[in-house]
């Protein structure tokens, strides 16, 4: 994310130029953005951010090798090592969507062992099955509606 942020702020910089005629070129040794950035869609806003603002801009990104004596990226991972050292360097970049995901999924986890534990309804599955789980229980047909109570009795 630490070269994300760095292409977004360079193209930050080529857009207050405000000349959409100049060429830019930005090199890169992260594969990773690279390909983000040649991808049609993309999850991360950064790589959102990017696309949008050099949508304008005759910008073009390049992958260089890394640690290869290449004079321009050496340079850069120079001032990225040092820049890990100052403390009023402090970025932002947001809360990833998986770890919202993560803390949705167990809140609807929790709330649903709490109704499960605290039902008064089919209490004889709950003995059999006390901890609600994403998973499916894939069982016989006839064994899940004897265990739900929902099968052709003459009784309900």
């Amino acid at each position: 994310m630490a070269e994300a942020y760095a292409i977004k702020i360079a193209v930050l910089e080529a857009q207050s130029l405000n000349d959409s005629t100049i060429p830019f070129h930005i090199f890169t040794d992260s594969t990773s953005v690279v390909k983000s950035l040649e991808a049609v869609n993309d999850r991360f806003q950064i790589i959102i951010d990017i696309k949008t603002i050099s949508e304008n801009l005759n910008c073009s990104f390049h992958w260089v090798k890394a640690h290869v004596g290449t004079h321009g990226n050496e340079r850069a991972d120079i001032l990225a090592k040092k820049a890990t050292y100052k403390d009023d360097g402090n970025v932002l970049l947001g809360t990833p969507r998986s770890l919202i995901n993560l803390k949705i999924r167990n809140q609807i986890l929790n709330s649903w062992q709490f109704r499960w534990v605290n039902s008064r309804q089919s209490r004889f599955t709950f003995g059999l099955f006390p901890d609600v789980d994403l998973k499916r229980c894939f069982g016989d047909f006839f064994i899940n509606r004897i265990l739900t109570g929902h099968g052709c009795f003459p009784a309900h």
